[in-house]
């Protein structure tokens, strides 16, 4: 077994079954155990040279990521990520939180695509009967015949079960689908369902429409938050170099505050830690000058589309333009090792929250790129935090977080924000 550091532990959500995601009950069921000197099995990591790809052990790293821990006891395996994603089908089968039928399901469904194992030996690892993989693969075969496409509003569905046979049969491809393959990844649907505690039914609603067993709200895990009343160019020297996760905010856009985009990237550079991100949002009219002082000073990474649906679209009228949607910059310090992301986050309709300061940003919104960005422990900061959108939002999904704002009325409205739960 070999001590790691965790910001080398790639948490990849491909890799991760869609239906078996992070569960705050497990976290911080964890974080009190750990706390009252338990000890863990090691964390089961692929190396392939240059990356590790976590297997198994995805709660033990967000509770030793929340206790602020550096490094987790690991066992370190040879291979790469499809390694990983096979190992993690059956990681859970005997120990840790016990699998559902359909995580059971997905996990037989990745095998038969991922590896070259009979049915038998799925279902032995599974411990389901062979004939519930028998139904599996059925099942896969049938989707795999089917394409869908929708053109004028309407959905159309082709079976190419028959296509290019004439005479005798095809060959048939055994390329497994799950392969690495980036395009693949990004289609696939990272959105998780609730499932029922009783009997493992995935629903929609509020019960398990099987069992109408009634679903308890995860707890919060106790996240401490700061708030620091100061400029950001002075108060910057209070927070530790190299220990911000992610940082989170939406500096003013008006032309006399430019140079604080420049000031942003040149902390950013100074307080993130190693492939930390600085998501920074931003109008479009002084774009290319935003881009110009801040490049100097941390890699670009990528421009997000912030997309705000509804009736409340910005009249830009110098320009003409109505906008529904603004960039958020995407900066990384050094290289990124993180997960996979789309581009486009989308707000609530109508969702434009201006309770608690003027340019306050939904919570829905942030919330979509907390979530994206961060994992439960991790470390915000938002250095222009007005309201306390963000603060509210990483406190409520787990994550600790600094706030600073140089308006004394904002730092309040931030505190009670918080403090009242909104």
């Amino acid at each position: 077994m070999t001590l790691i550091d965790l910001q080398r532990i790639i948490i990849d959500p491909q890799v991760q079954l869609r239906e078996r995601r992070i569960d705050n009950h497990t976290v911080s069921g964890y974080v009190e155990a750990i706390n009252n000197g338990a000890e863990f099995p090691p964390v089961v990591v692929f190396d392939d040279g240059e990356k590790l790809w976590l297997g198994d052990g995805y709660h033990r790293v967000s509770a030793y990521r929340y206790l602020g821990r550096t490094e987790i006891e690991a066992d370190v395996r040879a291979g790469n990520r499809q390694d990983a994603m096979v190992f993690t089908c059956t990681a859970n089968v005997t120990n840790g939180r016990p699998m559902s039928r359909d995580e059971k399901r997905e996990a037989g469904e990745r095998l038969l695509k991922l590896t070259t194992w009979s049915q038998e030996r799925i279902a032995r690892e599974l411990a389901v009967d062979p004939g519930t993989v028998s139904k599996w693969k059925t099942s896969l075969e049938i989707s795999r015949d089917k394409v869908s496409s929708t053109r004028n509003g309407q959905t159309y569905t082709m079976d190419t079960a028959n296509i290019g046979k004439q005479g005798n049969q095809l060959p048939v491809d055994n390329r497994p689908l799950f392969a690495d393959d980036p395009d693949l990844d990004a289609a696939l649907d990272d959105e998780s369902k609730p499932v029922c505690q009783n009997c493992g039914q995935v629903y929609d609603g509020a019960s398990c429409p099987d069992c109408r067993n009634e679903q308890p709200v995860q707890p919060e895990l106790p996240t401490p938050a700061r708030f620091i009343c100061g400029d950001f160019a002075s108060i910057a020297s209070e927070i530790e170099p190299g220990s911000i996760d992610v940082i989170i905010t939406d500096p003013p856009y008006p032309k006399e505050f430019l140079h604080l985009y420049e000031l942003l990237a040149k902390q950013a550079a100074k307080l993130l830690k190693p492939g930390g991100s600085l998501l920074a949002m931003c109008g479009q009219s002084y774009l290319p000058d935003i881009m110009a002082l801040m490049t100097p000073h941390i890699a670009y990474h990528w421009t997000l589309s912030y997309q705000t649906p509804g009736g409340q679209s910005p009249q830009i009228w110098p320009k003409k333009v109505n906008t529904f949607w603004k960039p958020v910059l995407w900066f990384v310090k050094g290289e990124y090792g993180g997960l996979w992301h789309g581009d486009v986050i989308k707000s609530d309709v109508n969702d434009n929250d201006k309770r608690f300061h003027e340019w306050g940003q939904s919570e829905s919104g942030i919330a979509r790129l907390v979530n994206d960005h961060s994992l439960p422990g991790d470390l915000i900061l938002d250095p222009f935090c007005g309201g306390g959108t963000t603060g509210a939002v990483a406190v409520a999904l787990s994550r600790r977080f600094i706030g600073i704002d140089k308006d004394p009325v904002a730092i309040e409205t931030s505190k009670k924000r918080l403090a009242n739960g909104h």
